[in-house]
């Protein structure tokens, strides 16, 4: 992913305990939000995790940031793990939101921020597995970039 991000380029690790595997060996100083954290973690902190992914004023906070990348034409990376990779229906958000599990919650936090990068940037461009074999982790970078106004 490295080689083709840009210095421009947002971040966002959706949930944040993939971000010291990621961060690992992505050594680069692109602008990172490791969700629900604001900005880069090399350890996570798993203290109170339940409610920091509740907590709708940071799902707010990712959501505006999200929207001023777009609004400066910048393009935006969602790295994900296999659970976040799928989409999730609607109806199917809200008990994971409401769930006692934070992983549920991350799961369902996650889909939101997906959403609305599909909404706001459309399809991402490129699909990157970032894992090989053996796999502990399955990450997937997703890459939106602004749309072409003339291609609307």
């Amino acid at each position: 992913m490295a080689s083709r991000s840009q210095s421009s380029d947002l971040i966002v690790i959706a949930p944040e305990w993939l971000a010291p595997s990621f961060n690992r060996y992505y050594n680069l100083s692109t602008e990172q939000i490791d969700y629900p954290h604001f900005g880069r973690e090399e350890l996570t902190d798993f203290t109170d995790m339940l409610s920091r992914f509740r907590d709708e004023a940071a799902v707010n906070k990712a959501r505006e940031s999200i929207r001023q990348a777009l609004s400066s034409g910048r393009r935006v990376w969602l790295v994900v793990d296999s659970d976040g990779s799928v989409p999730v229906s609607a109806d199917a958000l809200q008990p994971l939101l409401a769930s006692p599990r934070y992983s549920s919650v991350a799961i369902a936090r996650t889909q939101q921020l997906r959403a609305q990068l599909d909404t706001l940037y459309g399809a991402p461009d490129r699909l990157t597995v970032a894992a090989l074999p053996p796999r502990f982790e399955d990450l997937h970078a997703f890459l939106y970039s602004p749309r072409d106004e003339s291609r609307r």
